[in-house]
């Protein structure tokens, strides 16, 4: 899929803070209805809404966290096409040397 390890590991990672994202998703919405059958000034509707902030907390984390590694992809994906760049563009085909192909023939014939 990706070309580079340091793409390939994020594009790996992407996938988990979308899903712990949904889990939060989940919990705030379970809290918040949770809450709403509570009766008001309670211990359990004060226990479902620090539920709704632990939940939000953790989809700021994984929102923040997606949008940081994929600055990551997109910053290491463009550093590696600019032409003044100290790492060489990877080649599909390594160099031969003429030297090693001619030895190899006449070894052959």
């Amino acid at each position: 899929m990706a070309r580079y390890s340091r793409v390939r590991r994020t594009l790996d990672i992407l996938p988990r803070y979308a899903f712990m994202a949904f889990i939060g998703v989940l919990g705030l919405f379970n809290s918040t209805k949770l809450e709403i059958r509570q009766v008001t000034n309670t211990n359990a509707e004060l226990l479902f809404q620090n539920g709704q902030i632990v939940s939000v907390a953790l989809i700021l984390i994984c929102i923040s966290g997606f949008l940081g590694e994929s600055f990551a992809i997109f910053r290491y994906r463009k550093r590696k096409w600019l032409p003044g760049s100290s790492v060489p563009p990877i080649q599909d085909d390594p160099p031969h040397d003429d030297k090693i192909i001619e030895e190899v023939v006449s070894e052959e014939e």
